[in-house]
């Protein structure tokens, strides 16, 4: 029952993050947040639910197990020492699945948002979410404006990086402070030409 319990709490958890990073697209991009108020109520159910139930199962569970032996004692003392604390690597290896779980998902949300404007790939080891234009308009606007700087006005070229500084706050909430949204785009050639992180630009390619 115990497992049963975690099981349900983890699972809610999950659902909860979905909910709430879902929530914050949506509202964002003035969609229908009915589905996702539901979700985080329900995920909120199953994490208090579980959660609750969690230290009645362990009481029952340690009830029932008969105390180990001496020998059995200094048995799993020498194992743990050896393992250099398995408890602690299991938590180590949750918290990188459930990394890994949100990099995914937020990789997917972005692919499907900038569907028209081009791909989204992650750099896991520089923590950069990349995403590479393909649109033929945008990139000769960009051309355009790296031959006239100037015209960053006239172009829209601050709201463009406005709706990217937002994008990398959803990034922060969903993960943390240090992943980064890099722009890629062809100039006619292709180069970064804006990088945002925690709702900031980093870099852009018009001064």
């Amino acid at each position: 029952m115990l497992k049963i319990f975690v099981a349900i709490t983890i699972i809610g958890l999950i659902m909860l993050f979905l909910g709430i990073f879902s929530y914050i697209t949506a509202t964002y991009k003035n969609e229908t947040r009915g589905m996702f108020v539901f979700l985080i109520g329900l995920s909120v159910v199953m994490v208090i639910g579980g959660g609750s139930m969690i230290p009645h199962a362990y009481a029952q569970q340690t009830v029932s197990q008969k105390p180990a032996s001496a020998q059995q004692q200094a048995s799993m003392s020498s194992i743990n020492q050896d393992q250099n604390g398995p408890f602690d690597g299991g938590t180590h290896q949750r918290a990188a699945s459930k990394q890994l779980f949100a990099e995914k998902v937020i990789k997917k949300q972005l692919s499907k948002d900038y569907r028209k404007l081009g791909t989204v790939m992650l750099n896991q080891t520089h923590k950069t979410f990349v995403l590479t234009i393909s649109n033929k308009d945008f990139n000769q606007a960009m051309t355009y404006l790296k031959t006239h700087p100037k015209q960053a006005q006239q172009l829209k070229w601050p709201k463009t990086v406005s709706g990217f500084e937002k994008t990398s706050l959803m990034i922060e909430n969903g993960l943390n402070k240090h992943y980064q949204l890099k722009i890629i785009a062809k100039t006619p050639h292709r180069q970064p030409i804006l990088t945002v992180a925690n709702g900031q630009k980093v870099r852009s390619f018009v001064k």
